[in-house]
C-alpha cells in the first residue's frame, strides 16, 4: 500500500513537492536553524556557553527528510544557516 503525500494528495511515489518534508506532520516545509544547547554553564570553575544549532521544519521544529515517505535525511549543511545568536 502506498502512502499518500499530506500535500499534494498524491501517493509517495508520484509526489513532487520539493525537499524538505517535515517529519511531524510530512508536509513540504522551510528549514529553521534553532538552538538546542543548555546555555551559560559553570564546570570546576570555568565558564562556557553551549551551543547545538540545528537544522528543523518551521512548521513543527521536528527532523527534516528528503523524501515525501520520511526515510531519507534532509542534508541541511547545503544550506546557510541564517541564525544569529540573541
Amino acid at each position: 500500500m502506498d502512502d499518500i503525500c499530506p500535500s499534494c494528495k498524491k501517493t509517495t511515489d508520484e509526489c513532487e513537492c520539493e525537499a524538505p518534508f517535515c517529519g511531524e506532520c510530512g508536509k513540504p516545509c522551510k528549514v529553521k536553524w534553532e538552538d538546542f544547547g543548555i546555555g551559560s554553564y559553570e564546570f570546576w570553575g570555568s565558564r562556557g556557553t553551549d551551543t547545538n544549532i540545528q537544522a528543523v521544519s518551521e512548521c513543527c521544529e521536528a527532523d527534516l527528510f528528503e523524501d515525501a515517505e520520511l526515510t531519507k535525511p534532509y542534508d541541511a549543511n547545503k544550506e546557510e544557516p541564517e541564525w544569529e545568536p540573541d
